[in-house]
């Protein structure tokens, strides 16, 4: 009778340690199925979504009650491999010296990468996005704006609110589209018409961004093991740079300013290039990504390009004066070229006398003068090949 009881005893934990396996084994496919679905709808390198890729897995095993980190997370070649450490609890197992006992799930998931659609070939034929410019609020500094210049853009050009064109001689691609709404398109002075006539519509709606930053540039998860406690992805950090004729930056510099050193959202760190500033060449562009909150260059020669783990990205700017349209990234006299996204969505860019072999301008309001360079953002509806989207699934 006791051989009885205590066995019978003994099959009530072990019914509850099954349970505790199956609950780690749900969270560990949750977890993986997660990972895997950044993986296959994220841009950039392998590489540098993995950072990102970890941190959903992570949020997804919290929300399920457990708790993994980056070391329960691996990847191989388009998969993911997620293991969910756990332990069970006891009632009787006590008696016979079983206290605790460890269980672990594993799950492995795959995926295949989807395509913007936007090719070589399609850029050149200006079948991608060049411009978009968040702000639906009406204006003539508002949204997009072109003033006495000689613009050649190669790409769609989208404003959420005004479409302000004046003075210059200008080559747009089609499309060029404005929100409807009680924004207009305004053609003033001598401005000679584009390929066609601006268009409401688009497509797009308030606060959407086609290429989002913020969601790749994330906080740091746990510890943070970048330069000055800053996330792992930055290269350098510092409360703000200026950059002169000796410097020779590479890679991706952070500037906090006062903000959370963890906490890309809330860096206002600046930037300057200034007079006699040489960064790289035209034949010879250097790898580097720059965030923070605002960036100033004038009378410099800076030719650069996306550094490696930063999804593209070549600016970043959180100014945050996003009421009065701050300017985050001012760009004036001199000789400059990138090839790379700039991200500014609570501000301003404005670029006067510059060039870029290929770029993707993002922010609450664009104003360009003497601008010529290829879009490489997303396919416009109808302009290239529709874009295909990834997948994913349970592989083990």
């Amino acid at each position: 009778m006791v051989a009885f009881l205590g066995m019978l005893a003994l099959s009530v934990d072990v019914a509850g340690w099954y349970q505790t396996q199956r609950n780690a084994q749900s969270t560990a496919d949750a977890a993986a199925l997660a990972a895997a679905n950044y993986m296959s709808s994220s841009t950039g390198t392998v590489v540098s979504n993995e950072p990102a890729a970890t941190s959903v897995a992570i949020t997804y095993a919290a929300d399920n009650g457990l708790t993994i980190t980056s070391a329960n997370v691996s990847y191989g070649t388009a998969s993911v491999t997620v293991t969910v450490p756990t332990t069970a609890s006891t009632h009787f197992s006590g008696l016979f010296g079983i206290n605790n006992p460890k269980v672990s799930a594993t799950s492995v998931a795959s995926w295949t990468v989807g395509s913007t659609g936007c090719t070589t070939a399609e850029q050149s034929a200006g079948q991608c996005y060049a411009i978009y410019a968040a702000n639906a609020t009406c204006g003539t500094s508002n949204g997009f704006t072109t003033t006495e210049a000689s613009e050649t853009i190669t790409g769609g050009v989208h404003s959420q609110g005004s479409l302000n064109i004046t003075d210059g001689d200008y080559s747009f691609q089609d499309p060029i589209t404005y929100s409807s709404g009680n924004c207009s398109y305004t053609k003033a002075g001598n401005a000679t018409e584009p390929l066609s006539t601006p268009t409401a519509g688009g497509n797009q709606v308030a606060g959407y961004w086609p290429q989002n930053y913020a969601s790749f540039f994330t906080a740091c998860t746990s510890t943070c093991t970048g330069p000055s406690g800053t996330p792992s992805y930055c290269t350098d950090a510092a409360a703000s740079y200026s950059f002169n004729y000796s410097s020779s930056p590479t890679g991706i510099y952070c500037a906090y300013g006062t903000g959370t050193k963890s906490e890309p959202s809330t860096w206002n760190g600046t930037f300057t290039f200034g007079n006699g500033a040489d960064i790289g060449s035209s034949s010879s562009y250097k790898a580097l990504t720059l965030i923070g909150g605002s960036i100033s260059a004038s009378s410099s020669e800076v030719y650069i390009k996306a550094a490696t783990g930063a999804d593209n990205c070549v600016m970043y700017m959180l100014d945050t004066d996003a009421a009065a349209g701050g300017t985050a990234v001012s760009i004036a006299n001199g000789n400059y070229g990138w090839s790379g996204d700039i991200f500014a969505p609570n501000g301003t860019i404005s670029v006067n006398s510059s060039s870029s072999t290929g770029t993707f301008l993002e922010a609450l309001n664009v104003n360009i003068t003497n601008l010529s360079f290829t879009g490489d953002g997303p396919t416009y509806p109808g302009g290239g090949a529709t874009p295909t989207s990834g997948g994913d699934a349970l592989t083990g």
